[in-house]
């Protein structure tokens, strides 16, 4: 992490802590009847917009050497590539074939082949085209196909930003006026064809690229903007600003309507303004001083590998205790041990990737 922007600590930390949140509230299914409808469950249920900023910060860090005063030249596909999966690989493939082999037996998987089937298509990021990928304890592996996916196009990103004739204004001017009707459209599509395979597609259609194109590419303008400026705290200039506030106003004439189901757009837009309201106020820029938070956002990206089957885990093992017993238990349980094996797989992350080191032999006397 560079040491100039302390505030992307605290925003890591807080969207995986969303994460969690929202990946328990869900398996809290007493919980959940108790505060159906409510907004209780209106807010656990929002918690899972915490991808929008891991979007948002992962298109922000990416592009920050791309831009600015003395920029480096737009990465070269394939090199850039490789050094991309070096660095999400490791922990993700710990994870990927420990959770597979430890559901087995915890669930007591029978169908052999179909498992192999699931863990060969994760190994290669396809879990995201994957209906049945989403209806399992590690559904939220998805965000890794989408990582990659966003990986292969970035170069060509930059490349396109950095034109006279474009700049990130109109990357993310064009990528929300096209993406997000599009969505909508195939929401609507998918309503009105509930029997065919329309209502998959549209389903599997928000979790890849180009749905999500719109929030890599306001990080990637956010990233721009705050090095074309760094000494400013708002990491949005003048026209970004105003494309956002058109995007917040849009949302809420939306939710001002009777009936209207709020559109994709709506959740992006406030993950947005959330994002930069937490990169320019002061207190998350003295919080990510704390050793303690400094440790977590460390340890985040395991925390959201491991977190959601050690909760089906807890839920399992614990199914016998009372529900609001278990709620708690499973809660203090799950954080824990999320924690801990979040630790553990990173230690031996790097244990694994680490070069061997040379032998030095110890220097011999000069015979006379």
């Amino acid at each position: 992490m560079k040491k100039d922007i302390p505030q992307i600590h605290v925003i890591r930390v807080l969207a995986t802590l969303g994460i969690f949140l929202h990946h328990f509230w869900n398996g809290q299914y007493a919980a959940r009847q108790a505060f159906q409808g409510g907004l209780l469950d209106g807010a656990m249920q929002s918690l899972a917009l915490g991808v929008v900023i891991f979007n948002v910060m992962t298109a922000f860090l990416m592009t920050l050497p791309y831009v600015g005063a003395a920029p480096a030249p737009p990465p070269a596909p394939v090199a850039f590539l490789k050094k991309r999966l070096a660095r999400i690989c490791p922990q993700y493939y710990i994870c990927l074939l420990a959770f597979t082999a430890i559901s087995a037996l915890v669930f007591h998987q029978t169908d052999l082949a179909g498992v192999l089937v699931s863990l060969a298509s994760r190994l290669v990021f396809l879990q995201t085209f994957q209906y049945q990928a989403f209806m399992s304890n590690i559904a939220a592996y998805w965000w890794l196909g989408l990582l990659v996916q966003f990986t292969l196009v970035f170069p060509w990103l930059v490349r396109l930003m950095l034109r006279p004739n474009v700049g990130p204004f109109r990357l993310c001017l064009v990528s929300w006026a096209v993406i997000w009707p599009v969505i909508e459209i195939v929401k609507a599509f998918a309503l009105a064809h509930p029997d065919g395979p329309a209502g998959t597609f549209s389903f599997l259609f928000t979790f890849n690229l180009p749905a999500r194109l719109p929030e890599f590419a306001m990080g990637m303008a956010m990233a721009a903007a705050w090095k074309a400026s760094p000494e400013k705290s708002w990491p949005l200039d003048a026209k970004l600003t105003g494309l956002l506030a058109c995007a917040l106003a849009v949302s809420l004439a939306c939710a001002a309507v009777p009936g209207l189901p709020a559109p994709h757009m709506t959740g992006a837009a406030w993950c947005f303004a959330l994002f930069a309201a937490l990169f320019a106020l002061p207190l998350p820029q003295k919080a990510a001083g704390s050793g303690t938070l400094l440790a977590l956002s460390a340890v985040s990206y395991s925390v959201y590998l491991t977190h959601q089957p050690i909760l089906s885990y807890c839920g399992e093992f614990f199914s016998s205790l009372a529900p609001w017993p278990r709620f708690w238990t499973v809660a203090a349980a799950a954080l824990a041990a999320s924690l801990a094996a979040a630790w553990c797989v990173d230690r031996l992350a790097r244990f694994l990737v680490a070069p061997a080191k040379p032998h030095i032999a110890a220097p011999v006397a000069a015979k006379e």
